[in-house]
């Protein structure tokens, strides 16, 4: 009886593995069919190469801005724009989310931000709530 149970479940997996690669299929044609390309977006057909220094300049001063946000978010209570010299009173007396994980998230986003918007991508960067929170909210 074992084994008749591990077959229906290995069918099982088999047939969802190949409903998943017949959906990817499906979602490839559907991304051909309305973005006129002439194959599908793979880290192959992907635009490469150094990017300009414009460019970079540009998303590295995007990405000090979202850790700036974020580390205001985490930290602070008051006083986020440092009008004035920080205080002990500006400082949150209990942290949420966690400044570790923040600056790669920010990075992460960034990036994936310029692949979507050069290569016309259909794609969602989702991260979990926590200690990455503020991370995604300075995106917002």
């Amino acid at each position: 009886m074992a084994l008749k149970t591990q077959a229906a479940v290995a069918g099982a997996d088999l047939s969802i593995a190949a409903a998943g690669s017949q959906a990817r299929k499906a979602s490839a044609d559907a991304r051909l069919a309305t973005k006129g390309r002439k194959e599908a977006v793979t880290p192959e057909t992907l635009k490469s190469g150094p990017l300009s220094a414009d460019l970079l300049q540009k998303m590295n001063a995007y990405w000090r801005a979202a850790n700036y946000l974020s580390v205001g978010q985490i930290y602070l209570k008051d006083n986020p724009l440092l009008e004035e010299p920080l205080k002990l009173e500006h400082i949150k007396p209990r942290l949420l989310g966690h400044w570790g994980t923040t600056p790669g998230l920010n990075f992460l986003y960034v990036h994936l931000n310029r692949l979507i918007k050069d290569n016309d991508l259909n794609m969602i960067y989702v991260i979990g709530p926590g200690h990455g929170g503020p991370g995604i909210v300075a995106q917002t």
